[in-house]
């Protein structure tokens, strides 16, 4: 289980009686952020979550043949969300119901999302910056000016460029 480390998002796996097998370390902080909202321990699975599972528990009753993975979004912070993805995990030689929990943090995701794109469409530096805040940290025109130093017309200025850019790429393909 250590390459699971690696991973950004948090990874979760309990068993239907709600015992934690495994999770890593930014799965042990959402589980402590979240335990500490619904007021449970952190060894155990806050109700939020486990709601999550036993929906997931009755679309199996429902439809039996189908993979299902349910997805559930929470306002964590101001601004902040994070993305829970619940789905089965099964493995042949255990005869016991599991659950992955895949908790992603969506500002992580949106930043890097941002990042991508400054690459892809080939923005200037100052571009990317403006980007990575408009997109990334979902700043506003005047947030943005502010934080990195420039006038707000510089901002309008960069953001009707990526788009244009952002625009003849998406028409190209």
């Amino acid at each position: 289980m250590l390459f699971l480390e690696g991973f950004t998002d948090g990874i979760v796996i309990f068993s239907q009686d709600g015992d934690l097998l495994y999770n890593n370390q930014s799965g042990k902080t959402f589980i402590r952020y979240l335990s500490q909202l619904e007021e449970t321990t952190a060894n155990q699975l806050p109700p939020s979550l486990w709601k999550i599972c036993d929906c997931l528990l009755e679309g199996r009753k429902l439809f039996p043949e189908n993979p299902l993975i349910l997805t559930q979004e929470f306002p964590v912070l101001e601004g902040e969300c994070l993305r829970v993805r619940v789905q089965f995990l099964n493995f042949p030689e255990i005869d016991a119901v599991l659950f992955l929990l895949i908790l992603e943090d969506q500002n992580r995701t949106a930043q890097s999302l941002a990042r991508l794109e400054a690459v892809y469409w080939s923005l200037s530096p100052q571009e990317g910056q403006v980007w990575l805040q408009r997109r990334g940290y979902k700043a506003s025109y005047q947030e943005i000016a502010n934080q990195l130093h420039i006038s707000l017309n510089t901002v309008k200025k960069h953001l009707k460029s990526i788009h244009a850019k952002a625009r003849e790429l998406n028409t190209a393909h």
